[in-house]
């Protein structure tokens, strides 16, 4: 007898997760250009949408809705770079762009139309891609008004998925937390607080102004917080630790400093915060500053324009 004469309705046996007798279970959704040529949505402040990231999203031009030919859909990815989704042609005529993005941000969509070119009755090419030549097209295309989807972060705490509504984040200023040795005792009280995630201000040395946004050296972790030689196995640093919080440099991380082409504490912070999600359930996101430079950074002298 045939097993699916035993299992009619295909129905995964006891003892079977579904998920292992179907298979994973694909996100996917439609949205649909109206007139315009914009996404529909009932608020389009703060996007048209948000779904997750790797979730399918199929886009639809109804035959019919636009009044120029329809010749692509381009996307903006958060890092400003730009594609054409894929197109196929479905049934009706109906033009379907396929949208799946693998990173998190904020997407912009717009149709890309070609020129209008009368048919033999007279009427006016409607999606069809009835266009004259490509530099023909490209020279009379112009685009829709940008629509925009939201892709959120996909976020876990030791393998369990994290929700962007079930965020709660406490910031907290970097240089006022002392030595990575300190942290698990101060984030213990925090993580019992109900606190999932940690905000920090910039890690990076500071400059002579003490700001915690004004960055003396970019590529490394500022040696106030591995002053602690049970993390280092080194000796701790010296000097007067005041003007708002930057110690001296100590002789032994200058050296390291001077001979390392990697980021001079970058394991010590990846130990700690893997000890963080590990131990307290704790993820963390810093602020990346890239534009704010002290006056005494060594690489104004290559990169004046910096300052």
């Amino acid at each position: 007898m045939s097993v699916k004469a035993l299992n009619p309705r295909r129905l995964p046996p006891p003892g079977q997760a579904a998920t292992e007798f179907f298979g994973e279970t694909v996100e996917k959704f439609i949205s649909y250009f109206d007139s315009a040529g914009e996404l529909e949505a009932p608020n389009k402040n703060a996007g048209n949408f948000r779904v997750s990231k790797g979730v399918t999203v199929d886009l639809v031009v109804l035959n019919g809705s636009q009044r120029r030919p329809v010749v692509a859909c381009v996307v903006e990815t958060p890092l400003g770079e730009e594609d054409k989704l894929p197109k196929r042609t479905a049934d009706f005529g109906h033009l379907v762009f396929t949208f799946k993005a693998a990173l998190a941000g904020p997407y912009r969509i717009q149709l890309e139309y070609g020129p209008v070119v009368a048919s033999q009755s007279g009427a006016a090419a409607n999606n069809e891609d009835r266009v004259i030549g490509e530099k023909d097209a490209e020279a009379s295309a112009s685009r829709s008004p940008a629509s925009v989807i939201i892709v959120e972060p996909s976020l876990s705490i030791n393998g369990v998925a994290l929700k962007q509504e079930s965020i709660s984040l406490q910031t907290v200023l970097s240089r006022c937390l002392g030595p990575f040795s300190g942290w698990k005792r101060m984030f213990t009280q925090t993580a019992e607080l109900g606190y999932n995630v940690i905000h920090f201000t910039p890690l990076q040395a500071l400059g002579e102004s003490g700001s915690c946004y004004s960055i003396a050296d970019q590529l490394h972790i500022s040696d106030f917080f591995l002053e602690d030689k049970s993390l280092t196995g080194e000796r701790g640093l010296e000097g007067d630790s005041s003007g708002a919080g930057q110690a001296a440099p100590g002789a032994v991380m200058a050296l390291r400093r001077a001979a390392s082409s990697d980021i001079v504490g970058l394991e010590e912070l990846q130990a700690i915060i893997r000890m963080m999600e590990t131990d307290l359930g704790l993820l963390s996101t810093i602020d990346l500053v890239l534009n704010h430079t002290a006056s005494n950074s060594p690489w104004l002298q290559d990169h004046p324009d910096s300052g």
